[in-house]
This record gives C-alpha cells, sequence and structure tokens, in this order.
C-alpha cells in the first residue's frame, strides 16, 4: 500500500504551538471548528500564520508531536508499505518541515509540498489519506485523524490514535482490517 500521512494537526500539534509562543492560554484541543481564527480573543488569521511560519522555519523544536505512539506505529507499518508525507504549506517551509521530521524520527519515503489550500484528493496513487481536515472526508481513501474540529464528520473511516490504523493496514501477518 502507498500510504500519505498530512502533518499539521495529524503528526504535529502546530495549534498548541501558535498558542504557546503567542502566549495565549489555549491548546489543539480548545479549536472546535476548521476556520478557527475568530473564536479566541488575541488572535486572528495574520497572528495565527505569522507564528505558525517562525515556528516551521526557525523554532520546529517548540512543536510536539499529536500522538507520540505515531514514530513506533508509522515504524511498523513502514517495513511493509510505503509512507509518504504530504503536506499542504508554503515551499519555504520545506527544510524546517524535513527537520521536524527527522527530529521527530518520523519514518517517510517522500515528503511532497503542496500549495497551501491544495486539494489533497487531487494527488493520485494513494491508497490511503490519513488527514484531519474535514474537506478531505469526501475522499472514499481518506482516514479521517480525529480532532476536535472534525469529530462531527459523518460517514468517514476515523482514527483516534495512530496505533488505530492497524485495522486499515495490513502488518507481520496480522490482519485486523474491517
Amino acid at each position: 500500500m502507498k500510504i500519505a500521512i498530512d502533518v499539521d494537526g495529524v503528526l504535529a500539534d502546530i495549534h498548541t504551538a501558535v498558542f504557546r509562543h503567542l502566549g495565549l492560554p489555549y491548546t489543539a484541543s480548545d479549536v472546535k471548528r476548521w476556520d478557527f481564527f475568530d473564536d479566541f480573543e488575541g488572535l486572528n488569521k495574520e497572528k495565527f500564520w505569522e507564528a505558525y511560519h517562525y515556528l516551521w522555519d526557525r523554532r520546529w523544536d517548540l512543536i510536539e508531536l499529536v500522538d507520540p505512539e505515531c514514530v513506533s506505529v508509522l515504524n511498523r507499518i513502514a517495513k511493509f508499505h510505503r509512507i509518504d508525507v504530504v503536506t499542504c504549506r508554503d515551499k519555504s517551509l520545506l527544510r524546517g518541515t524535513a527537520i521536524w521530521l527527522a527530529l521527530k524520527r518520523i519514518p517517510y519515503e517522500n515528503l511532497i509540498i503542496l500549495p497551501p489550500k491544495s486539494d489533497k484528493s487531487k494527488v493520485d496513487g494513494y491508497d490511503i489519506i490519513v488527514d484531519d481536515n474535514p474537506a478531505m472526508a469526501k475522499d472514499q481513501r481518506t482516514i479521517l485523524f480525529v480532532r476536535p474540529w472534525n469529530e462531527k464528520v459523518r460517514g468517514v473511516r476515523r482514527i483516534y490514535k495512530f496505533e488505530d490504523l492497524f485495522w486499515f493496514v495490513k502488518v507481520d501477518g496480522d490482519d485486523r482490517r474491517l
């Protein structure tokens, strides 16, 4: 199988990192909508994206994993399947993203940077796309990584933690897939 894994909100807890950097008392669990910028006092789109770019460009060390178990799960899956990291962001953040992935020891074959707001469902060749974007639910290949901003999306396969991927991906002769 060929598997695409998203970065922000799936691998990286960028929301909490941005909030901390801006001195705001919020975490990713406080984000209830995909377009959340006006939901928090002291935050707007411009501030968020400025901090986002700063963190990915210079302070990737401040960005934590969403699920610390993702590394061991992805290492096990990578023995049997191809994993690519597929993310939408400015190309100038390629270096910081690659450093962060190495720092966190995320296994992958290719790092694919699409322009911001690209539609990942138009990327061919993947059997599974693990993403947190509610708009990706329209693609049958998507496995939605459950986050507060996508909990109400219906009619899509979902995981709550990376270990749940073993229900969809066969490894080590273990076939728990549904």
